[in-house]
């Protein structure tokens, strides 16, 4: 566990599994739980797999926080197949119901893998097993979609929050709107900006409103609409190279 703690994660799989003397015990699902965590902090997600496999060896049972650690080397990786995989071998194989944290993770590893579908549908399975995303889950499907430059279905994810009693933050506008940007729909893009002017002063940081302000102008600029864009601009204090 110290190892663990201090994110020396070689050590801990080379202690794990260096060979054994005999009569020494053999690894408990602590200490293999642990040695997951040690190597999904050192980002390492090929290790927490190596040992989950040999937990199942040694016919060790593990249990949810193991596989939030291994799903969260893939998240880092980004490795989304084999965060999807262990998903389903944790509830098909072992009858573990993945936690928030668990979907977060693979959500997480399907949009920085650019991976729309695998985002909706695990956001589609957290409702089915009544689990409410939270901000940064939502933020991470919304991201998926502006990846893919799925800009309807970024704005979509972004209506629902307020159904979830989730508030959207910069964050949220920023990726939906670049979405937007990316496909040319300027009036949706002003859409967002206008919600955005709504939302409380604390969730409207000066320099993150002006990306969102340059995306306005992007797509209304690809759209031929110069007079939103200079409209836009001219209500700009402080605009950038990019505007």
């Amino acid at each position: 566990t110290a190892l663990d703690k201090g994110s020396r994660w070689q050590q801990v799989v080379w202690l794990l599994l260096k060979p054994q003397f005999p009569g020494t015990p053999s690894p408990d699902a602590v200490t293999l739980s642990a040695t997951i965590s040690a190597c999904a902090r050192g980002s390492r997600w090929q290790w927490p797999l190596v040992l989950l496999h040999e937990s199942a060896e040694r016919s060790v049972v593990l249990d949810v926080i193991a596989y939030s650690s291994a799903l969260n080397a893939c998240e880092k990786g980004p490795r989304w197949e084999v965060a999807l995989e262990l998903l389903t071998e944790m509830r098909c194989e072992y009858g573990l119901e993945p936690n928030l944290i668990c979907f977060g993770s693979a959500i997480s590893a399907c949009a920085k893998g650019r991976h729309w579908e695998g985002s909706l549908a695990l956001l589609a399975d957290l409702q089915a097993v009544d689990l409410q995303p939270d901000l940064i889950a939502l933020n991470s499907v919304i991201t998926a979609c502006e990846k893919a430059q799925r800009w309807e279905l970024a704005i979509e994810v972004l209506q629902s929050m307020r159904l979830r009693d989730v508030a959207p933050d910069i964050i949220s506008y920023s990726a939906a709107a670049s979405a937007c940007e990316k496909r040319s729909r300027w009036s949706w893009a002003l859409w967002l900006f206008a919600d955005l002017l709504r939302q409380p002063p604390s969730r409207r940081r000066g320099a993150d409103t002006l990306v969102i302000v340059n995306a306005c102008i992007s797509a209304c600029a690809k759209a031929r609409r110069w007079q939103h864009a200079v409209g836009l601009a001219k209500e700009l204090q402080q605009p950038d190279k990019v505007t």
